[in-house]
């Protein structure tokens, strides 16, 4: 094992003064300019509108004027222990997200994790890794199957009706909410906040069934001929959402799985951890179905 210390570098994000917790430190720092953004927007321009680029002069003072104004905050975790650096980057994950939420209640806006500096100490002279996180990393290129109609005409038709319908327009919000951008160190929310919200948007969207909670939700289910999964993974007697809701008030009620106490949700979350990713998928892919069917049905 080594020994890390590692920084998680935090856009648009701001904190007065540095704080220090145990092995934690948070300090503010500078903000980051936009330059690729105006060359992103100058491509456009010159491929499309035939117009002529800025000056590179202009786009590097415009830059210069949104770092002055903004903030950037850094993470540091002290004494990290790990075989190397990518998984001493990955053990901050669940502090990191907690101190990032933490900053976005006292600031009313979130940080976007930007890029890692893992900081070898345990060797003479220090060993530094740095990890440039994407700007604008894409989770999914998902080339949808046009069964009736083509990618153009469904956006355009979802659009158009979630302008005319503010109830689709609130779902479509919190689906979007409920996604997360892959990374291959830190996610942007957990799995388990991924599940919480996940379950919040179909219990919103069932409120008009009966019954109770998870009734109203199955209720939903069989409403637009979405699937249950019966006998999920070959747990006899359990389907997706018998699973996913056990899960949900784990969540909800407890903090989680590593912080479940009853007996119970201990055996629970030991039986069903290596399903976690797999039910998640699941149910997202379900409330997609579920979205575009609701759409379908309004006028």
């Amino acid at each position: 094992m080594s020994v890390y210390n590692v920084s998680v570098f935090l856009l648009h994000c701001y904190i007065p003064v540095p704080v220090e917790i145990g092995n934690i430190i948070m300090e503010p720092f500078e903000g980051s300019g936009i330059v690729d953004v105006a060359e992103l927007i100058d491509k456009y321009a010159e491929r499309y509108l035939q117009q002529p680029p800025q000056p590179l002069a202009q786009k590097i003072t415009m830059s210069q004027k949104v770092k002055e104004s903004g903030a950037t905050v850094v993470l540091n975790f002290l004494g990290v222990e790990s075989e190397n650096h990518i998984d001493a980057i990955n053990e901050t994950e669940d502090a990191l997200l907690l101190c990032r939420d933490v900053i976005a209640l006292r600031q009313m806006q979130r940080g976007t994790i930007a890029g890692f500096l893992a900081i070898q100490t345990d060797v003479s002279p220090f060993q530094l890794y740095s990890q440039v996180r994407h700007p604008y990393p894409i989770l999914r290129k998902i080339q949808n199957i046009p069964i009736l109609d083509n990618e153009s005409s469904i956006l355009a038709r979802l659009l158009n009706k979630a302008i005319k319908h503010p109830l689709l327009k609130i779902y479509l919000s919190l689906y979007a909410d409920t996604l997360a951008y892959s990374d291959t160190l830190i996610t942007d929310i957990s799995i388990e906040t991924r599940l919480l919200k996940t379950w919040s948007l179909l219990e919103t969207m069932a409120y008009s069934e009966s019954g109770t909670k998870k009734q109203k939700v199955k209720a939903l289910f069989s409403r637009y001929s979405a699937p249950f999964f019966p006998n999920y993974h070959n747990h006899t007697g359990k389907d997706l959402l018998d699973i996913a809701y056990e899960w949900r008030n784990i969540i909800a009620h407890t903090g989680g799985c590593k912080t479940a106490v009853k007996n119970s949700d201990q055996i629970f979350c030991r039986d069903f951890q290596s399903d976690f990713l797999d039910i998640l998928e699941d149910l997202s892919q379900s409330c997609r179905m579920l979205l575009h069917a609701f759409a379908n049905s309004l006028p």
